[in-house]
């Protein structure tokens, strides 16, 4: 008979199995224990080794799960969507991304890119009235519609 060393306080989902969760004796650390109906056994990580995982993966939970030896899932539904601490680290792994993507448009518009310039303006030039469609309207049979994005100096415009 083996005794337990470990105090697990077990819950049933219908949909991944066993889920334990008990504190590291080494660290401290709340560890996830994932057991799946699928027959893999446990697969267990700590909260840091899941906010690692998914910052050297740059938030991509797939590949953070891979990593970890758990199913995207089982990764997403233990992990990112139960302990807050990993999901800011998807979100601070997103934000890099972003950040990274922000650059390389800045040196293409920087470079005269046509695609860049005009997607800049398409977006955040809205405000300043780069669009890309104008609506036009009147009335019709009693209904009015409105009219958005006309110069005042265009005939027809103060409908």
């Amino acid at each position: 008979m083996k005794s337990q060393t470990h105090s697990t306080k077990s819950k049933k989902s219908s949909r991944t199995g066993e889920h334990a969760k008990r504190i590291g004796k080494a660290t401290g650390e709340k560890i996830v224990i994932v057991k799946s109906h699928g027959g893999r056994g446990c697969r267990q990580a700590t909260t840091k080794q899941a906010c690692d995982a998914l910052l050297k993966t740059k938030g991509n939970i797939s590949a953070a799960a891979r990593l970890l030896g758990l199913s995207r899932a089982e990764f997403d539904n233990e992990y990112v969507h139960k302990i807050p601490e990993v999901f800011a680290a998807k979100q601070q792994a997103r934000e890099i991304i972003l950040d990274v993507t922000e650059d390389v448009l800045e040196r293409n518009i920087r470079s005269n890119q046509p695609w860049a310039v005009c997607f800049t303006l398409k977006t955040i030039g809205k405000d300043r009235g780069y669009i890309e469609k104008m609506e036009i309207g009147g009335r019709l049979e009693g209904l009015t519609v409105a009219v958005a994005g006309l110069p005042k100096d265009i005939p027809g415009a103060d409908l």
